[in-house]
């Protein structure tokens, strides 16, 4: 199976703002002292009722034993394997577009993807069951809820990248918070005995890249959907 990496079109324009409804807080590394961040979100948890929502908002950086604290209960809400990063927003994304947009997938910082409903539905009719959580939408200086646009995608970070892909590139392992790539990577290499089975797009985690399966690439090709471009990604044992 072939894999790429997908980015948006340039030229680069202003696409969409906004965040998840909750927020984890960055983690302070104890021996590198890096404080870490994802930009990546969790959209399948909710939280609404069940726990303190002030636990969970912006804040400085805590400690991984307060992080892990906060994560604990919400585990529970989980109903499948997710990995809870540092810095991870979570619940339904709350944003806003430009009036006239009407493109088919619109990016925040190449990290959150919001697919355009007729996308999403065309994808489905061919077999593509991309998952995906809410977004309440807005336009600029308008209140009222987009309609067109209901969906963030889901992309679950995976620890796949190979170890080939750093040789040559600046990085560091750190035993507490894992690998930081300093410098940036030219050539994806992923380790393709990690990449679960059946899953057509998802994040590469540590370098926060989204990734796509050829089936996928294919589909989006054939409905020619807008706002997004593709790039090969190796893999290796």
């Amino acid at each position: 199976m072939r894999f790429f990496q997908i980015e948006e079109s340039k030229p680069y324009t202003y696409q969409f703002d906004g965040e998840y409804t909750w927020l984890l807080r960055s983690v302070k590394c104890s021996i590198c002292h890096r404080s870490n961040a994802t930009f990546l979100g969790c959209p399948l948890i909710n939280i609404k009722g069940k726990l303190d929502e002030s636990a969970y908002g912006h804040g400085p950086p805590v400690t991984r034993q307060e992080f892990e604290s906060l994560t604990a209960p919400l585990r529970s809400e989980i109903t499948e394997p997710w990995p809870l990063l540092p810095g991870m927003g979570f619940g339904p994304f709350i944003g806003r577009v430009l009036k006239g947009e009407k493109r088919d997938f619109l990016w925040i910082f190449g990290r959150t993807l919001l697919i355009r409903e007729s996308a999403y539905q065309a994808l489905n009719a061919l077999g593509i069951s991309l998952r995906t959580g809410p977004a309440i939408i807005t336009s600029s200086k308008v209140s009222e809820v987009r309609n067109d646009y209901l969906r963030i995608v889901y992309t679950i970070p995976i620890p796949c990248l190979s170890q080939q892909a750093l040789v040559n590139v600046d990085h560091r392992h750190c035993d507490e918070c894992g690998i930081y790539v300093r410098s940036q990577m030219k050539q994806i290499i992923l380790n393709k005995h990690r990449i679960p089975e059946g899953i057509d797009i998802f994040a590469v985690q540590s370098i926060e890249r989204i990734i796509v399966t050829e089936k996928l690439r294919d589909a989006v090709r054939q409905l020619k959907l807008t706002n997004i471009t593709f790039n090969p990604a190796e893999t290796s044992e």
